[in-house]
């Protein structure tokens, strides 16, 4: 008897030992089926978003190639009547602000408000301090489009050069925001969690980060590894009576700078309570 049950008992044993096995390695198997499933969220979602930005800039250029090749823009412009351009341009704005367009501006070289459409009473101002893409486009008599941090705040910019003949212009400029609003309709389309940061350089070479817009609840922080946007690294983060998986990206400008980072969130709790279940 003492055999046999020394024997079932360590059948017994075998038996949980194995089940208990299985059964961690089914977790261990599903928790990593999770973390690849969040993962390739955020890294959609990181894509997705800078496709955005990527097709507002194409916009913005579209129009302001259009309105650089319009040849009564063009020879008002030519001859700095600003008068004409005002008259023919200002009353078209209120339609292209109802499509997002918050900036429409002429500027002489190399970076000399001449026109701003969007707000007509004020030109004349030196933008060639922080308007570098408008510099660049001047200097380089070239198109110039993406993210641009001036001292109105960070913008979707495009920039094209106008000409007469062969005599250079200046350039005109489409811009979008980039804020609240297009934070607000990137988390409605993919249910991902948003923030922006950007970094701004004071005069003793540091920088201050500035949080721009945000999906997240108002009085949610990240720690220095999510903010400074190191490779690989996520956290797991709760809110909204949800669970969410956190990383932060570069966030960079149109020459490729990194002016901030920003912050994604990916939802888990449904992936969470499966795991639960099994």
């Amino acid at each position: 008897m003492r055999l046999r049950t020394r024997l079932t008992a360590g059948i017994g044993l075998g038996i949980v030992g194995a089940v208990g096995l299985c059964v961690g390695t089914g977790m261990w198997f599903i928790g990593g089926l999770i973390q690849d499933d969040v993962q390739r969220q955020l890294a959609g979602g990181s894509r997705q978003f800078n496709a955005e930005i990527a097709t507002q800039a194409q916009r913005a250029q579209s129009m302001a190639r259009l309105v650089a090749n319009v040849p009564g823009f063009v020879d008002a412009f030519a001859a700095q009547d600003r008068g004409a351009l005002s008259a023919a341009l200002l009353p078209a704005f209120p339609s292209l602000k109802a499509d997002g367009f918050d900036q429409f501006q002429f500027h002489l070289p190399p970076a000399t408000s001449f026109l701003r459409v969007h707000a007509p009473a004020k030109f004349g101002d030196d933008l060639s301090g922080f308007r570098k893409t408008v510099v660049d486009a001047n200097q380089g008599r070239r198109e110039v489009r993406g993210l641009e941090n001036g001292v109105a705040g960070i913008g979707i910019r495009a920039v094209s050069p106008v000409a007469k003949g062969d005599k250079h212009l200046g350039t005109v400029e489409f811009g979008f925001g980039f804020d609240k609003d297009f934070v607000a309709a990137f988390t409605e389309r993919t249910g991902l969690r948003l923030a922006l940061l950007v970094d701004k350089p004071k005069a003793d070479g540091t920088s201050t980060r500035t949080l721009t817009a945000s999906s997240f609840p108002k009085d949610q922080t990240f720690d220095g590894a999510i903010v400074d946007g190191s490779e690989g690294h996520s956290e797991t983060m709760s809110f909204d009576d949800r669970s969410w998986t956190v990383a932060g990206r570069p966030l960079v400008d149109f020459s490729g700078k990194r002016i901030g980072p920003f912050v994604m969130a990916a939802d888990r709790t449904d992936l969470d309570a499966a795991r639960t279940r099994a």
